[in-house]
């Protein structure tokens, strides 16, 4: 009989602990990317409002992993090469943030480093490098644009082939975090999205103006993107009003949370 009680007990409890064990995690997770926002703030200063460039995927363009915005901010800033791994982070055991090839850091481009990705449309944009400096260049409301979130995938990379040598990890080696879900790029479609709702539905997620919070995700990554998803046009979203030709008019929304991928049009430098 005591047996009994002690077992209906655990089975009472265990769901509550294991949701306050992701819960831990997901708190441990918006600490460490404010202290990277942090990071990211003081390089600004030191670099007259610049944020760190280097938004490739260093596996598929052959970039130094030196040349990744992350590990311009490592030494100086941010040396604790865990502040770049989610606590929840199901690969988090294959991430080697000092990962090293013949005795040289920074170059093995096969292991993951990063886990958290910056908005690619600081890269993609094709405006040069002052489209980095987001305190002269300003989107038209900073606290609304997104700058930094977490990246999956959090399952599907066991077996999938990424590229020849069979990397297998889509959008984490390079630190980025792009607006769709790879659908539209012939070498990508059909592979698993960056887009992950590991903290109960949801993920952390930092603006242009310094703000960190939970968004919840769990809508977009059940529908994942389709031609209709544009819900967000009304908010004078980049992609959808003024991209060039509406190339990427179909794009993952943050609408609900108030929070876009560049809000106004870009500034041609």
């Amino acid at each position: 009989m005591v047996v009994a009680i002690i077992a209906l007990l655990i089975s009472i409890l265990l769901p509550s602990l294991r949701a306050a064990r992701e819960e831990a995690k997901a708190v441990a997770c918006q600490s460490g990317v404010k202290q990277i926002m942090l990071g990211i703030q003081m390089y600004q200063t030191d670099f007259g409002g610049s944020v760190p460039i280097g938004l490739w995927s260093e596996n598929h363009w052959d970039l130094p992993k030196e040349k990744l915005w992350f590990y311009k901010l490592h030494k100086r800033y941010l040396p604790n090469p865990k502040i770049w791994i989610c606590p929840a982070d199901p690969y988090g055991s294959r991430f080697d943030f000092l990962a090293m090839k013949n005795n040289i850091p920074y170059s093995n481009t096969t292991v993951p480093s990063c886990g958290y990705g910056m908005n690619y449309l600081l890269r993609h944009s094709g405006l040069g490098d002052k489209a980095f400096n987001i305190e002269k260049y300003p989107s038209k409301r900073p606290m609304n644009t997104i700058l930094l979130a977490e990246v999956g995938p959090d399952h599907g990379l066991e077996n999938f082939p990424f590229y020849p040598s069979g990397v297998g990890q889509p959008w984490r080696d390079g630190g980025r975090l792009v607006w769709d879900d790879g659908n539209s790029r012939g070498w990508y479609a059909g592979g698993p999205t960056w887009l992950t709702a590991r903290h109960n539905g949801s993920i952390t997620m930092t603006t242009m103006g310094g703000s960190v919070q939970r968004v919840p995700t769990l809508k977009q990554v059940r529908t994942r993107i389709r031609p209709e998803y544009e819900d967000c046009k009304r908010a004078d979203c980049y992609l959808c009003n003024y991209y060039p030709a509406g190339a990427d008019k179909t794009h993952y929304s943050f609408a609900d949370s108030k929070l876009y991928w560049w809000v106004g049009p870009r500034q041609e430098h």
